[in-house]
């Protein structure tokens, strides 16, 4: 007896769906492990800011992983020429597991900035394994 093609594609189908299912769900279940083993904070000393104004960025590293960190680096980079950060690269020698450490940016806004919000890029480097995050500082009007 012979089975219809039409069975034999409906097993294929559910074959590669049900693989599909499985490899969804190892890569979300390694996920956190593999894409986020470290967490970071962005956070400003004042919410806004009037132009010609400064304010400090704080940027919070926490090493979540299994082993200590050498060299993690930290860098803030205005996606503005209006903004400036004062030593926008710092480097921890080392950052132990379990352990945290935060980086003070000064970031100045230029007299010639008008009210808005303004983009800034946070770039950590770990272990070989690249995070970054984006924060917002509000300039108000003078």
């Amino acid at each position: 007896m012979e089975v219809p093609a039409f069975i034999t594609e409906k097993k294929k189908e559910i074959v590669v769906i049900l693989l599909a299912i499985i490899i969804l769900i190892a890569i979300f279940s390694w996920a956190p492990k593999m894409i986020t083993p470290s967490e970071f904070e962005m956070r400003f000393s004042k919410d806004s800011i009037s132009a010609g104004g400064e304010t400090i960025l704080t940027v919070v590293i926490a090493n979540t992983l299994d082993n200590k960190v050498e060299n993690a680096k930290v860098i803030v980079i205005p996606e503005s020429n209006v903004l400036s950060v004062k030593d926008p690269e710092r480097v921890e020698a080392t950052l132990g597991k379990g352990t945290k450490r935060e980086f003070d940016f000064p970031v100045n806004v230029s007299e010639s900035a008008t009210p808005g919000s303004y983009n800034l890029e946070v770039t950590v480097e770990m272990n070989e394994q690249t995070f970054k995050g984006y924060t917002l500082l509000n300039v108000k009007e003078n």
